[in-house]
């Protein structure tokens, strides 16, 4: 039987370190199953939200691979209502397909 993991469980028991995905599952199948960061939303995630603090900037960029937990996810409809702070510089950033 597969072992389950819990956040934050197995980097005290001396399993997984944290970001780590179990045996036999990918970077695929986490990133498509998160929920959104937004409080009461249940949309599938589409895009990490981050904050540099020192540079003034929000950052969207592409769902990361795994969850972290100093980022957002977020998902679309949550992600076009996004408004930086007065005086913070927003960057979107995209990932273009080879071939498309």
């Amino acid at each position: 039987m597969p072992r389950v993991y819990r956040a934050g469980a197995a980097r005290r028991r001396g399993g997984l370190p944290r970001g780590a995905a179990p045996q036999g599952v990918g970077a695929r199948t986490l990133t498509a199953m998160r929920p959104c960061s937004k409080v009461g939303c249940s949309e599938i995630a589409s895009v990490t939200l981050t904050y540099v603090y020192q540079d003034r900037m929000v950052v969207l960029g592409p769902l990361a691979p795994f969850a972290d937990p100093h980022a957002f996810d977020l998902c679309p409809r949550h992600e076009g209502r996004l408004v930086a702070p007065n005086g913070w510089l927003m960057s979107r950033r995209v990932v273009l397909e080879h071939g498309a």
